[in-house]
């Protein structure tokens, strides 16, 4: 437990100031207490330190005063001449915190609780600074200032210039200030100063925007309205890709008044969704099976009518040593030789019985050799034709790997 005991001030007054009226008053004010240690009223040299909160516990703390050593303490009592400035009294609550040891002693201070607060003596302080009388607090005004006007030096002003994007100046009599043509840009609106209000219906022209000026940033939601656009004011050249998604237009909103005939086709429909128009027909012995996403039909033929179909007839000798195959489609795929042309050739049927959709490719055509003779054909796991054959000229087997199903 402390020693030491403290009673409130006994007396808080500023200093007197010896020095001739015109001097200012100054900020020190005197500080005076009581001390006691051990239960009897000290006497003799002790030092203290004396600081400034905001607080009677805790709080931040504002100010300190340098520390008084060998302060005198007669009977208890003792006063310090404490000038923390001006600035700290503003109006709110001060406290101030002491701490004292033995004059003799170089050891710690001890604490003295509580801290004592402030009273309004050193508050007068604030008389001197200028924010303590605001304007509006004023009474008693002289007439002259009872409109907030100072009229005291009426016609001091010689002349008034106009600044930047102003025009009429410079005056030196009578005019008129106006905004010159060009005179108001970006940087003299404020974000946000102008909305609709401000706009007079038909006062933004195609004219008054420039190309790309208007991004998503500085439009609004439901900041235009059709009656905001003219009829085909915007068309495709002004709307970047995607930039108009599912969420941007309400349910409903497009219907078959707005869109221009033929505006929609092939190329704007997503066939995983839509199917497009079914174009094409079946032969003759076939019955139609499908559609495919582009709209054309499937036809198979008839099961259980027989078929013979000519899948090459060229002006050449061709189907000498011929070899079929189905394909993971489905769909035969035939080798065979052209006599005529000496070649290794391979038809793709596209469809089961070979009547329509048929590719020929000649897979082996040398110049010189005569290819072709007794080939076999098989598909590799990766569902593509492998075709062994025979070079007559070479007197050699070949093999054949196509790299797509119909070896094209």
């Amino acid at each position: 437990m402390s020693p030491f005991r403290f009673a409130a001030p006994a007396a808080l007054i500023l200093l007197a100031v010896s020095a001739a009226a015109a001097q200012p008053l100054g900020t020190a004010f005197t500080y005076q207490g009581q001390l006691t240690e051990s239960g009897q009223r000290a006497n003799g040299l002790y030092d203290l330190q004396v600081c400034l909160f905001d607080s009677p516990t805790s709080g931040m703390q504002i100010a300190c005063a340098p520390d008084f050593p060998d302060v005198p303490v007669a009977d208890g009592v003792f006063a310090v001449a404490l000038d923390f400035g001006a600035a700290p009294f503003n109006g709110q609550q001060r406290f101030l915190e002491l701490r004292v040891r033995p004059g003799v002693s170089t050891g710690a201070y001890t604490l003295l609780a509580p801290r004592q607060p402030v009273r309004v003596t050193p508050e007068t302080l604030r008389a001197s600074a200028a924010s303590a009388a605001p304007w509006s607090g004023l009474t008693g005004v002289p007439a002259g200032f009872a409109d907030n006007v100072d009229d005291v030096g009426a016609g001091s002003v010689t002349s008034v210039t106009a600044g930047t994007g102003l025009t009429g100046g410079t005056i030196t009599g009578s005019g008129t200030i106006g905004i010159a043509n060009g005179g108001v840009g970006s940087a003299q609106i404020a974000a946000g100063a102008v909305g609709s209000a401000q706009i007079a219906d038909g006062g933004v022209a195609a004219a008054d925007v420039a190309a790309n000026s208007l991004g998503t940033g500085q439009l609004a939601d439901n900041a235009v309205a059709t009656a905001e656009l003219a009829d085909n004011a915007v068309d495709s050249a002004a709307v970047q890709n995607l930039a108009i998604t599912q969420a941007k237009i309400a349910a409903g909103a497009v219907g078959s008044t707005q869109l221009a005939a033929g505006a929609v086709g092939l190329l704007q429909i997503n066939t995983a969704q839509v199917q497009a128009r079914i174009a094409g027909t079946c032969t003759v012995g076939e019955y139609f099976r499908g559609i495919n996403a582009d709209g054309s039909v499937v036809c198979e033929p008839v099961p259980g009518v027989p078929r013979i179909t000519t899948v090459d007839d060229p002006a050449s000798i061709v189907g000498f040593f011929t070899s079929i195959a189905i394909g993971s489609d489905g769909l035969p795929v035939i080798t065979h030789h052209d006599g005529t042309a000496r070649t290794l050739k391979v038809a793709k049927c596209g469809n089961a019985a070979c009547t329509r959709g048929n590719t020929l490719t000649a897979v082996d055509d040398p110049s010189i050799n005569a290819v072709g003779d007794y080939p076999s054909i098989a598909f590799g796991s990766d569902g593509l034709p492998v075709i062994s054959y025979h070079d007559l000229t070479a007197a050699a087997l070949k093999v054949a790997k196509c790299g797509t199903r119909s070896c094209q």
